[in-house]
């Protein structure tokens, strides 16, 4: 009997091992922006801890493909037309989600979201909210940490060669890059540029749009990120861009923006890199976040930058756009059977511990700890580096780092960047100057179909518009404007913002 038994055993644990759950492959999509060799987003440290970590434990393989960052919403769109959209996709562009679903391509992912609840407590209700579509769950938007994207910043040594102060009004701003033009207190000449901006900034152009309710700036057409500056009609727009002609007129910009690239960030660079630039409004802390600094304390060492917020607007406020709290919006193509495994990742992702070792490594090894518990990553080259770039890219639940608070989030974003010349209180007014009076886009769960339709073209024409107007004779601008801004809204303007008000009443009854 025993011998029988041993043999019956046997057998059946032979036929569990023939019918032992096949491997899974979970396709994960990745962006891949150029700056890594080949292999190492596939292949690298945080992609083999992956595979170890969530992979071998759940019998499945990852698989990472590459889209490349600058073309992600066309590679995504020719996928997902030909089937072959990883089971992991994302997109910051909310109107391509709501698209999709409105389609049916997309997976529904609620029934497996509610079991999720280590993702559902990081992510937060009201950004899960954001990825609901006709009462299904076909998103799973990634946590927005910090908000604020455009920041101003001024030579402060100009300044101070002027005897001027911080500007902290539109006019005393005007004041101080007239004066940067006319004195020339660095000394660089024909290269001088006062507004180092392509044309009329972001910042500025919030400064003279009227005060505006949620309703008025659901029909702002623009990208589905910012809502704005993309539209010729919003109330204001005459007399933004008719300053702009003024600083274009009187040579405070460079000389040759318009010519520059579409989303051209070299010229700006070089421009600021070789210490020619007064002010300039752009990303925030843009020449830390894009290494220029080393290259102002070679070719002006006496260069100090300070952040600035001085574009006032009629109720004395200084509007900007900023991010919503929702980053990134993962989704599951209808094509996948992966669904269930798309959200087990998630959720295991979402473990604050499982983000830092993807993200930094080994504490001890790639990193160490200060004082306030921050990551301060080690100087690191060759095999010992855990991943030379995209450490954000990998955790696509989170926009920022992974920290319990948001004053961490500040510190450890800004820490690397501390010296003499510039302390902590610099950068940590700057993040508080770029949320300020900040105007979140306003978020519509279906855009109208003619949004979907004709709102690239409207953008793009209303962009070429205003280079036009921008570079326009003084004289001219008015008359210019006016036709233009009557073209622009027979083309399907008027009508699109007319739906988009039209949605927005709908969705909020």
């Amino acid at each position: 009997m025993r011998k029988s038994a041993i043999v019956l055993v046997a057998l059946l644990s032979g036929a569990l091992a023939c019918y032992a759950a096949p491997q899974r492959t979970l396709r994960i999509e990745i962006f891949d922006r150029g700056n890594l060799q080949p292999g190492v987003l596939e292949n690298g440290p945080p992609a083999q801890w992956i595979q170890k970590a969530f992979g071998d434990p759940n019998n499945v393989k990852i698989e990472c493909v590459l889209v490349p960052r600058a073309k992600e919403v066309e590679k995504l769109n020719l996928m997902m037309a030909a089937g072959d959209a990883p089971d992991l996709c994302f997109t910051y562009d909310a109107v391509l989600v709501a698209k999709y679903a409105n389609e049916g391509g997309l997976a529904d992912l609620s029934k497996y979201v509610k079991g999720a609840k280590t993702l559902s407590g990081f992510i937060g209700q009201d950004a899960l909210d954001s990825g609901v579509f006709d009462g299904k769950q076909y998103a799973i938007p990634g946590k927005r940490q910090l908000l604020g994207i455009s920041g101003t910043w001024i030579r402060k040594d100009w300044l101070d060669k002027l005897g001027l102060p911080l500007p902290k009004t539109r006019d005393e701003w005007l004041k101080a890059v007239r004066l940067f033009k006319e004195k020339d207190p660095g000394n660089v000449g024909a290269n001088l540029v006062p507004v180092g901006d392509a044309g009329l900034s972001w910042n500025i152009a919030y400064s003279f749009y009227k005060p505006s309710t949620e309703r008025d700036r659901s029909g702002w057409i623009g990208p589905s990120s910012t809502r704005a500056f993309h539209d010729m009609a919003i109330p204001g727009t005459k007399d933004a861009l008719k300053f702009g002609n003024m600083l274009n007129a009187e040579g405070l910009l460079p000389k040759d923006w318009a010519l520059w690239p579409k989303n051209d960030m070299l010229n700006l660079q070089s421009l600021i890199s070789n210490g020619y630039v007064g002010s300039f409004t752009n990303n925030l802390a843009y020449p830390w976040f894009y290494n220029l600094m080393p290259a102002i304390d070679k070719n002006a060492p006496g260069c100090v930058w300070a952040p600035i917020d001085p574009f006032t607007n009629s109720e004395g406020k200084t509007p900007k756009y900023i991010y919503s709290p929702i980053g990134i919006f993962n989704m599951v193509p209808a094509s996948s059977k992966n669904a269930d495994l798309v959200v087990k990742y998630l959720d295991w992702l979402a473990d604050l511990k499982n983000m830092t070792k993807i993200m930094f490594g080994d504490a001890g090894t790639h990193y160490d700890l200060d004082k306030d518990g921050l990551i301060i990553p080690r100087k690191l080259t060759g095999d010992q580096v855990w991943e030379a770039g995209n450490i954000l890219d990998r955790v696509i639940i989170l926009n920022g780092r992974p920290y319990d608070s948001i004053d961490k989030a500040i510190m450890a974003q800004t820490a690397a960047w501390v010296s003499d010349k510039y302390p902590a209180k610099v950068f940590v007014d700057h993040y508080k100057m770029v949320q300020k009076d900040g105007v979140p886009p306003v978020r519509l769960a279906n855009p109208p179909d003619s949004l979907s339709k004709q709102g690239v073209m409207l953008m793009d024409k209303a962009e070429e518009m205003m280079k036009q107007l921008l570079t326009a004779k003084p004289a001219e601008y008015d008359a210019m404007f006016d036709r233009m801004l009557k073209e622009w809204n027979d083309m399907g303007g008027a009508q699109v913002k007319a739906d988009m008000i039209a949605e927005y009443d709908k969705e909020r009854k």
